[in-house]
């Protein structure tokens, strides 16, 4: 599940969710709630997989084979 493959990457590269948020330019309440969300079965848009990818500093085909 992505969200799960997000937390491992967080803990992996020791980033919080609010350095998470800041890189993102989001509020840190946002990364929760979207978190939530896939964790429920939602699914990411491409641009979001761009983003977050960029921002975890991985390739975006890490994320993407989470929801394939």
């Amino acid at each position: 599940m992505i969200s799960e493959k997000i937390e491992l990457i967080l803990a992996e590269k020791s980033i919080s969710k609010s350095e998470l948020a800041r890189r993102l330019k989001v509020k840190r309440q946002s990364i929760h709630s979207q978190l939530q969300y896939w964790s429920n079965g939602g699914i990411p848009t491409l641009k979001t997989i761009h983003l977050w990818s960029e921002a975890l500093g991985i390739k975006p085909e890490e994320l993407l084979k989470e929801i394939c």
